[in-house]
């Protein structure tokens, strides 16, 4: 959001954004503390503020990175600790066969 004080691109939360809107003033906190007053949403955007530059860096990194678990678990996978899960096991059957022989009853048929 680009203020028309300063004329930087802020970033502000949606939370902020929300607190701005119900205060009723025309006024929004950035992340980095600014209280913006919005240019025209069909004007172009301004210079971006490093400060939120930053921050949104930082907030899409976290997002972004793997956890540990998962890295870990690459790891085992990857280093051959963890065993193959063999070769794949017998192809379905279909059609008219049956996959499992009739049980033996004992008696003999005509």
């Amino acid at each position: 959001m680009t203020c028309t004080k300063d004329g930087r691109e802020h970033a502000v939360t949606d939370i902020d954004f929300a607190a701005g809107h119900q205060a009723r003033r025309g006024v929004y906190r950035a992340v980095c503390r600014h209280d913006v007053a919005p240019r025209s949403l069909s004007a172009p955007p301004g210079t971006p503020c490093t400060e939120c530059k930053h921050w949104m860096h930082t907030q899409l990194t976290a997002e972004t990175a793997e956890p540990d678990w998962l890295r870990w678990l690459k790891t085992l996978l990857g280093s051959g600790v963890l065993p193959d899960s063999g070769p794949p096991g017998p192809e379905p059957r279909c059609g008219g066969e049956r996959a499992i022989a009739p049980a033996q009853s004992g008696r003999e048929s005509n």
